[in-house]
């Protein structure tokens, strides 16, 4: 009885094929000089039984199946045009994130120390009725701010980037996000190119005759030889995906380093999975059902290993590249929290409590100490009243911010 189901089974993956227009052949003496030139081929080499590549869902691989004589045009067509559109897609993506994306999400630090010696004690724009600096306002991230609401939403996402993590309070939140989304994201990539590797070797260590598939005692099929001309194709189509996948994978990663709010970090990240997936969306979307038929009932091909630990060969080197890129990015980031820092040192740092503007009869700029409010966007409890007040001398702002007081910078005569 299972015998006769492994026939019927044969007989209806043999039908698929042929309707499909594929070679099968089950000449055991055609049979018998294919897998001699097999052994040939492979000389020297151990084929582990559990080492096999499966055709995957995808139009990279689906592409195979094209040229093999019984696929009609138009299935052809459809697996072609899915191959295309796929890389000019994903290349589209690389080309428009890379031109708008990268850029520093945080002002220069000298924009910052412009801003903080200008607008952020300028007496027109403090609050009058509070009594507090526009500075010492955005600074305690006020919520009734209706100046320099970009300016609190970068301090605001500078402090929640670089705080430590929750209990341990070590480290910045942000940059271990971002190190494991880079992660994640680097995995991604390696399991494409390592895809695209066992596709080519599966394909290549195949002997070099007319691409035939033979029957199984499984009920499955065997593609047991392969042309030379489709083995060029299949190193270029693996030159193409180590292209695209390696190009995506450096745009990527820019792209999560330069993502500044911790937020979105995650969010660019599934982002850029999506991204990856494409060749699959098209491959579910174009390729014909008859075509996805034919692809199940292949058996997964065979890959060649030179020694015993060859096997743990990919997952040396992945851990490798891992390690490497978890370095870089490591530094890169090192460098942006200092960035970051450096523009909240700027902005909020030394003394908020005083504002600057015109003399009402000459045009000598003075300087008012007021309020100030701590980052709780309470009132610290420094009230001048205008009381104190003094004429300033050149760079006498950013002196007050960070030196001297109101007395100390006062002009001679």
């Amino acid at each position: 009885m299972a015998n006769l189901e492994l026939r019927m089974q044969e007989l209806e993956n043999r039908q698929i094929l042929e309707e499909a227009g594929v070679r099968v052949s089950d000449d055991p003496e055609r049979l018998s000089e294919l897998q001699k030139s097999s052994v040939s081929v492979t000389r020297g080499l151990k084929v582990l039984g559990t080492s096999a590549h499966t055709l995957a869902d995808t139009v990279h691989e689906a592409i195979l199946l094209v040229g093999t004589g019984g696929i009609g045009p138009g299935s052809q067509a459809l697996i072609v045009l899915g191959f295309l559109v796929n890389i000019v897609v994903q290349t589209l993506f690389c080309v428009i994130i890379g031109n708008s994306f990268l850029d520093d999400p945080y002002p220069s630090v000298e924009d910052s120390k412009r801003w903080r010696e200008t607008i952020a004690h300028d007496w027109n724009f403090m609050d009058q009725l509070g009594a507090t600096s526009l500075a010492s306002r955005m600074c305690a991230g006020d919520a009734t701010l209706s100046y320099a609401t970009a300016q609190e939403s970068i301090i605001s996402e500078i402090r929640l980037y670089s705080a430590g993590l929750p209990i341990m309070n070590v480290g910045s939140m942000g940059a271990i996000l971002c190190l494991l989304c880079l992660t994640v994201w680097w995995l991604q990539i390696l399991r494409e190119l390592w895809s695209a590797v066992s596709f080519g070797e599966g394909c290549i260590s195949l002997p070099t005759r007319s691409t035939r598939l033979t029957p199984t005692d499984s009920g499955s099929f065997r593609l047991v030889s392969i042309s030379v001309t489709r083995k060029v194709f299949v190193v270029a189509l693996v030159v193409v995906r180590f292209a695209v996948a390696v190009t995506l994978g450096a745009v990527g990663t820019l792209f999560l380093l330069n993502t500044g709010s911790i937020q979105e970090v995650v969010l660019n990240a599934v982002a850029l999975g999506f991204i990856l997936e494409t060749d699959e969306l098209f491959y579910d979307t174009l390729v014909p059902k008859g075509v996805k038929a034919v692809k199940d009932v292949i058996e997964p091909l065979p890959l060649l290993e030179n020694t015993y630990w060859g096997s743990y060969t990919r997952a040396g080197i992945t851990v490798g590249i891992c390690t490497a890129l978890l370095v870089l990015a490591g530094t890169n980031l090192n460098d942006t929290l200092s960035h970051m820092r450096a523009i909240e040192e700027e902005m909020c740092g030394g003394r908020k409590n005083f504002v600057v503007g015109l003399g009402t009869a000459t045009d000598t700029s003075y300087a008012v100490e007021i309020r100030e409010l701590d980052e709780g966007g309470e009132d610290a409890g420094v009230d001048f009243g205008g009381a104190a007040q003094a004429r300033l001398r050149s760079d006498g702002v950013r002196d007050l911010v960070w030196f001297g007081s109101l007395s100390s910078l006062m002009s001679p005569g």
